[in-house]
C-alpha cells in the first residue's frame, strides 16, 4: 500500500499523489516552443515543498520520451554550489560547471577561464554540443547576485542571436521569481511565461485521501479533510506531512474511520511537538529578516504556537497552519 509523503518528490507508485498535467504540459510547451525557432526562456518559481523538482523531472522525461534524439535535455541543480565564500566567485563558478556538464551530457568542457570560454560552450560552430540544449537550472536563485547578473547576461546574449547558438530552451527554478529576473529591461526572461507552481486545490487534497481511503479501506470523515485544507491551504508538502501522521503515525486504530477528534489531536501535536522542516525554515526566516512583519502578522492569532525562541518577542506570535 502506498503512504503519504512530505519531503522530496513523490514517486506514484509508492505516494499519493495528483497528477498535475496542466503543469507539466504547460513547462514542456514552453521549453519545447518551435522546433526550428527555439523554446521560451522562462522561470519557475513556488514556495519551498510545492512540486517543482517533480513538475522538472516529469518535465524532463517527457521531452526525452516525446522527442529522443532532437535534444539533450538536462536539469541541474545550483545546490551544490557554495555560497558563502564572497571571494572568486567566478573562478569557482567555472570549477563547479564543467563536473555538471559532465555529470548530465556526459561531455568534456575543458578548463573555463573567463565568461567568454563559458559562452562558447553553446556556440555552435566552437561548443561541446551538436545538438539543440534544454536546460532547467535549479536553486538558480541562491546563487550570488553578481552571478546571477552576469548569467541572464549571457542567457540574453544566446538568446538575442539564437542562430548561433544551441541553447533551445531554458528554465531558471527557484523560490521566488529569480530575484526580480522577469522585470529586467530586455530581459529574455517574460514575465508572461513564469511559471508559479501553486499550491493544491481543494479536490486535488481530496482525491489524494480518496486514493488512501481506496487503497486502506479506512474512512475519512469529510470535515478532517475540509480542515486539513483549511489550514494548510493545499501546500503540497504540509498536505503530506499531515497525511503521514493522520494515517500512520497517530493511526492507532485502522479499523475506525478517521475523524475530528483524531484531527483535533493531531494538529494539536503538529502545533506544539512534531517538528517538520517547512515550519522550520519559517521560523528561522522570522527570527531573522522577516522577524518584524512576521510578529505583526500573527499576533492576534488564536492558536498557541509552542517552539522555543532566543528572543520574548518571537516567541510570542502565532502559527496559524
Amino acid at each position: 500500500m502506498r503512504t503519504f509523503h512530505s519531503y522530496g518528490p513523490v514517486d506514484s507508485t509508492e505516494h499519493y499523489c495528483v497528477d498535475r498535467k496542466e503543469l507539466l504540459n504547460q513547462c514542456t510547451r514552453q521549453l519545447v516552443g518551435s522546433i526550428e525557432k527555439g523554446g521560451h526562456y522562462f522561470t519557475i518559481w513556488g514556495a519551498r515543498q510545492t512540486g517543482k523538482t517533480w513538475i522538472v523531472e516529469q518535465s524532463v522525461n517527457k521531452i526525452s520520451r516525446q522527442y529522443k534524439d532532437q535534444f539533450r535535455v538536462a536539469y541541474l541543480s545550483m545546490q551544490g554550489f557554495a555560497n558563502d565564500e564572497q571571494t572568486n566567485l567566478s573562478e569557482r563558478f567555472f570549477e563547479y560547471w564543467p563536473r555538471l556538464i559532465e555529470d548530465e551530457f556526459h561531455l568534456k568542457t575543458g578548463k573555463i577561464t573567463s565568461w567568454n570560454e563559458w559562452l562558447d560552450l553553446f556556440n555552435k560552430q566552437r561548443g561541446i554540443f551538436d545538438t539543440p540544449v534544454i536546460l532547467l537550472i535549479d536553486e538558480f536563485d541562491k546563487l550570488h547576485t553578481q552571478l546571477i547578473n552576469q548569467l541572464v547576461s549571457l542567457f540574453r546574449e544566446m538568446y538575442l542571436k539564437r542562430n548561433n547558438y544551441y541553447l533551445h530552451g531554458l528554465a531558471l527554478i527557484g523560490v521566488r521569481s529569480v530575484l526580480g529576473v522577469d522585470n529586467k529591461s530586455g530581459s529574455p526572461f517574460n514575465i508572461q511565461r513564469s511559471l508559479h507552481i501553486e499550491n493544491l486545490s481543494f479536490d486535488e487534497v481530496k482525491n489524494m485521501f480518496d486514493q488512501y481511503h481506496e487503497e486502506s479501506k479506512q474512512n475519512i470523515e469529510d470535515d478532517v479533510v475540509k480542515n486539513l485544507f483549511e489550514k494548510t491551504q493545499g501546500q503540497p508538502g504540509l498536505v503530506g506531512w499531515f497525511g503521514e501522521l493522520l494515517t500512520e503515525k497517530y493511526n492507532q486504530e485502522s479499523d475506525q474511520p478517521i475523524n475530528m477528534k483524531l484531527w483535533n489531536r493531531v494538529y494539536l501535536k503538529a502545533c506544539e511537538v512534531e517538528h517538520n522542516n517547512t515550519v522550520r525554515n519559517i521560523i528561522t526566516k522570522a527570527r531573522d529578516e522577516y522577524r518584524t512583519d512576521v510578529i505583526k502578522l500573527f499576533t492576534d492569532a488564536g492558536i498557541h504556537f509552542s517552539f522555543d525562541y532566543n528572543s520574548s518577542r518571537v516567541s510570542n506570535w502565532k502559527w496559524q497552519g
